[in-house]
């Protein structure tokens, strides 16, 4: 009869202590702070507004082609009655499509 080769670290396995020892956890990552989640995406913001602003004015773009925040600013608070009926009408049709989409999407999973 021959021997079977025992590997060794089946050789050195040893019974699981009776008592688990306790879980030891990771360090918690540290939270960011509340006025970080603020903070950057406000700069990353400004500087990307700062820089279409500074790229349309030195290029000297046409309004008509690519018009600069200020400008599209000044036209929100001039047009602000026309563009708030649109935005209603708009918002209407959205809602009202969604729901017949939704509809009918549930109908057609019954049928397959």
């Amino acid at each position: 009869m021959s021997q079977a080769v025992v590997s060794p670290a089946i050789s050195k396995a040893q019974p699981a202590p009776l008592e688990p020892k306790a879980a030891t956890a990771a360090a918690p990552k540290p939270k960011a702070r509340s006025y970080e989640k603020i903070i950057y995406p406000t700069v990353v913001a400004l500087v990307l507004l700062g820089s279409w602003q500074a790229l349309v004015t030195g290029l000297k773009l046409p309004a008509y082609l690519v018009p600069s925040p200020v400008m599209m600013f000044q036209t929100l608070v001039t047009d602000w009655s026309s563009l708030f009926g649109a935005l209603l009408v708009t918002l209407k049709i959205t809602v009202l499509s969604f729901f017949f989409a939704t509809v009918v999407g549930v109908l057609i999973s019954f049928l397959f």
